[in-house]
């Protein structure tokens, strides 16, 4: 076969598959383009489609900061003029400079996982904004494989192990047939020249490691095993659907707001497969504004699972701010009192902000601002002494305060002062890199803390606390 023939039977694959899943009319296609081969292959290939059916396509170049700024700045650059090459607009959104790794830290992620929270609502709205009906990604059969990979060692389940879908609502993967090769073989048949990110090379992140040390090792021993874990997704895909049908047939909740209930007798009578599978949909439901999912232990389902008494009262389920509760003869998925999205609120602080207006926390009426030390009364934080990005944000569970010789559990903290449970969501806690820098209670009528190396401001500035 030519390489042409080659280049035809692979934009075939993206036709059909494209005219499969898209719905009738013109609306746009919103390719997700970093100005790598994936995404350069996928780039080319979604609009030499789309002109058939005349649908417009915009590409969608993203900066999480994670990177060196000139590198970035490269890959951008190399963004524009490659859409300028193909005739396709450009939308570019950013990240602030540690935006993504607050969010991690805050949120107990991995820094790939906030990246493609971040990443994904960026898409979302360039699609919202150009009134298109899909986002494509690049994603390959190879990227499948390392995701497996992954998940298997992470001791992932059935829906783990189905790997990523091809179709995830508006979100398409028409490249998940091919191979890199696949990709590699087209980009050099078509001329494009694509970038290079040279952190690919690098073992930095775990995704990284799998792709350069780990896939190589198990090919060496399974020289089969990429075409083996595709089938493997197909398989536990067949399976999941099984799990969700059962579960959909034997599990009725009733749902108002953010709390699901049910019938603790039904609940009880379920596989332990199917109300693990029920309380994972549920809580993934109460996550979807945050574009992911939420990867919930094995070991919280433990209750779950075996079902102690079921007393009144009894918590089976605590995980990511939601709970399983008995109350009487029902059972209650909802928000926990203390983590709910409602309760509770996250804000950055960049280094710049010390020369701006300040921020409000319009949940609590918090206003921070940057002031003269001498007017800030009691809850000030000298600026100089910050290691930024800076955060402030509501107590999670395990929070601590180092105050050099001891520790501080913020619970017990919360408890010497006598804060109400109502009102332990709006006592701020402040973050940087070394971690819980104070916790600001005074706007409240309660006290501070702050960790000692914060010392006293020579500058004369200070972050200012107070009710608006």
């Amino acid at each position: 076969m030519s390489s042409i023939d080659g280049v035809d039977s692979l934009i075939g694959q993206i036709q059909t598959f494209l005219e499969g899943v898209l719905p009738c009319g013109r609306a746009g296609i919103v390719v997700a383009f970093s100005g790598g081969p994936d995404s350069t292959a996928l780039l080319s290939c979604v609009i030499t489609v789309a002109a058939s059916a005349q649908r417009p396509t915009v590409a969608a170049y993203f900066n999480h900061h994670l990177r060196g700024n000139d590198e970035a700045l490269r890959e951008e650059a190399h963004a524009v003029t490659s859409a300028q090459y193909f005739g396709v607009p450009l939308c570019i959104g950013s990240a602030a400079a540690g935006e993504i790794e607050a969010m991690a830290a805050a949120k107990d992620l991995s820094i790939e996982e906030a990246a493609r929270i971040v990443r994904y609502e960026f898409l979302e709205a360039t699609a919202d904004t150009h009134n298109c009906c899909a986002i494509a990604t690049g994603h390959t059969r190879d990227d499948l494989v390392e995701t497996l990979i992954q998940r298997f060692f992470q001791g992932a389940g059935v829906r783990g192990l189905k790997g990523i879908p091809r179709i995830s609502g508006r979100t398409i993967r028409p490249l998940l047939a091919w191979s890199r090769d696949d990709v590699h073989a087209y980009i050099r048949a078509k001329n494009i020249e694509p970038f290079e990110d040279p952190s690919n090379r690098k073992n930095t992140y775990l995704r990284n490691k799998i792709r350069n040390i780990l896939a190589p090792a198990i090919e060496d021993v399974f020289p089969g095993f990429r075409g083996s874990l595709v089938k493997l997704s197909q398989k536990m895909a067949m399976q999941s659907d099984y799990v969700v049908e059962r579960r959909q047939e034997s599990c009725r909740w009733d749902r108002k707001e953010s709390t699901f209930t049910m019938k603790i007798q039904g609940f009880a009578s379920m596989h332990p497969v199917e109300r693990v599978e029920a309380i994972s949909a549920l809580v993934d439901t109460l996550h979807e504004q945050a574009n992911g999912t939420l990867r919930i232990p094995f070991g919280g389902f433990r209750d779950v699972i075996s079902l102690p008494p079921l007393d009144n009262n009894r918590i089976l389920f605590r995980w990511g701010g939601i709970r399983l509760q008995i109350r009487g003869d029902m059972i209650f998925l909802e928000p926990d009192v203390v983590f709910t999205d409602e309760k509770g609120y996250f804000t950055l602080v960049n280094a710049s902000f010390a020369d701006g207006p300040g921020q409000i926390i319009k949940s609590v009426g918090l206003a921070i601002r940057v002031v003269p030390s001498a007017d800030a009364g009691t809850a000030l934080i000298p600026v100089e002494n910050l290691v930024f990005p800076f955060i402030v944000r509501s107590r999670r569970g395990g929070d601590s305060i180092n105050l050099g010789g001891t520790t501080k559990v913020l619970k017990k903290l919360y408890s010497y002062w006598k804060v109400p449970d109502h009102m332990k969501w709006k006592i701020a806690v402040c973050e940087d890199r070394k971690g819980i820098a104070a916790v600001i209670g005074s706007p409240f009528g309660f006290d501070d803390i702050k960790r000692p190396d914060l010392g006293v401001s020579e500058s004369g500035k200070a972050l200012a606390f107070r009710l608006c």
